[in-house]
C-alpha cells in the first residue's frame, strides 16, 4: 500500500476541531475535499485511529471515487460513458440507468451475474426523494451486492436514476490491509476479514443507535473491542471497523 492515502474522513474528522457529526456529514456526504494523510511523515492520529485509516483507505478511496464521479452526472448517461466508467473501475459489477418507473433502459456490460431488485431501489429512491444519492445492498443468490445510486430529479419529479453496483469482497480483496477490516451495513455484512462469525455479530448490534449519537466509537463484542467509523453516502451509513485489542 502506498504510504501516502486518501483518508477521507479521518483526516477531515480526528484532525479537525469543529463538531464531528457536522464534520462527518459534510466530508462524507460530498459536500467537501477530501484531505490527505502522509503516514511516513506523521498523522495526529491515535493508534486505533490510524489502524483502521490504513485498513480503509484504499478501500475508501474507491467508494469516493465512484460516489463524485455519479454525483457529477446531471442526466442519464450515454452508453459510451457507461462504458468508459466501467473500464475505468474493473471492480464494478455493472452500471444500469433506469426510467422514471425503476425499469432498465441501459445498461453495460450486457451480461449480468447477480439479479438485482430494480423496484425495491426505485421505491428507496422515491421515498428518500430529491438529491439525495444512495448506497443500498441487496441481496442475490450469489452473495451481497451493493449499489450506489444516483437519481435524477427536475422540478420535483424523478426522471430516472443511475446505478453502479459492485461486490465487496471484489472490492477489499485487493488491499494487503484487508484482513484487518470488517465492513457492513447495519444489519448486512460486506466483509468479515479475518473475524469470522464475530463480524456477522459486530453487524447486528444496534447501529441505528450508535450511529444515531456518534460517528465513531468503540464497541465490544464478545471477548473483543472494535473501533468503528461510520461513512455516510448521501443517507445511507456503511461502518468500518477494526479490532483494537
Amino acid at each position: 500500500m502506498s504510504k501516502k492515502v486518501l483518508g477521507y474522513l479521518l483526516a477531515g474528522l480526528l484532525l479537525a476541531g469543529c463538531n464531528p457529526l457536522e464534520t462527518a456529514q459534510n466530508v462524507y456526504q460530498g459536500r467537501s475535499l477530501p484531505a490527505r494523510i502522509d503516514f511516513d511523515k506523521g498523522t495526529g492520529l491515535k493508534q486505533k485511529e490510524q489502524k483502521l485509516a490504513q485498513a480503509l483507505s484504499e478501500t475508501d478511496e474507491k467508494i469516493e471515487k465512484l460516489r463524485m464521479t455519479l454525483d457529477r452526472q446531471g442526466t442519464p448517461p450515454s452508453l459510451s460513458w457507461m462504458q468508459d466508467t466501467g473500464r475505468s473501475m474493473p471492480w464494478l459489477n455493472g452500471l444500469l440507468v433506469l426510467d422514471s418507473q425503476g425499469r432498465e433502459v441501459r445498461r453495460y456490460p450486457q451480461a449480468g451475474v447477480k439479479k438485482l431488485d430494480l423496484q425495491e431501489i426505485h421505491q428507496e429512491i422515491l421515498a428518500a426523494g430529491p438529491a439525495h444519492m444512495r448506497l443500498l445492498p441487496q441481496t442475490t443468490e450469489f452473495g451481497p451486492e451493493v449499489c450506489m445510486v444516483k437519481p435524477f430529479f427536475y422540478q420535483g419529479a424523478h426522471q430516472g436514476t443511475l446505478l453502479a453496483h459492485f461486490d465487496f469482497r471484489t472490492l477489499v480483496s485487493a488491499d494487503s490491509q484487508g484482513d484487518d477490516l470488517i465492513v457492513f451495513f447495519p444489519g448486512t455484512l460486506l466483509w468479515s476479514g479475518d473475524y469470522g462469525p464475530l463480524a456477522r455479530e459486530l453487524s447486528r448490534q444496534d447501529w441505528d443507535r450508535l450511529v444515531a449519537k456518534d460517528i465513531q466509537g468503540e464497541i465490544t463484542v464478545g471477548e473483543r473491542t472494535f473501533y468503528w467509523l461510520v461513512r455516510y453516502v448521501g443517507l445511507d451509513p456503511l461502518i468500518y471497523a477494526v479490532g483494537i485489542d
